[in-house]
């Protein structure tokens, strides 16, 4: 149900959310970088921004995670809704846990 049919809503920004998915081993090399001025390469092990398919790998984990939730995912913000107050603490808690 969207959030429309809800009485109360709860608005969360997902700070630097990309960089909770751990990026596979085998593929870290794919992000070195380097600094100019800087001796080395550095490599991401967390998924960054601006990856090509970063942002729909985010959307499919937030989706598989936050199922069953009485909450909406779109990109890295999520709405919490709820018909009443005790409900929305309640869900509020459940997804903060």
């Amino acid at each position: 149900m969207g959030a429309a049919h809800n009485q109360i809503l709860s608005f969360v920004d997902d700070n630097a959310g990309y960089n909770q998915i751990t990026l596979a081993e085998e593929d870290c090399h794919k992000t070195t970088f380097r600094f100019p001025g800087h001796v080395g390469a550095f490599e991401y092990v967390v998924m960054p921004f601006g990856l090509k398919n970063a942002g729909a790998t985010y959307q499919r984990a937030m989706n598989v995670i936050s199922h069953g939730y009485s909450l909406e995912v779109y990109i890295d913000d999520v709405v919490i809704k709820s018909h009443t107050k005790p409900d929305h603490m309640a869900d509020l808690r459940k997804a903060f846990q």
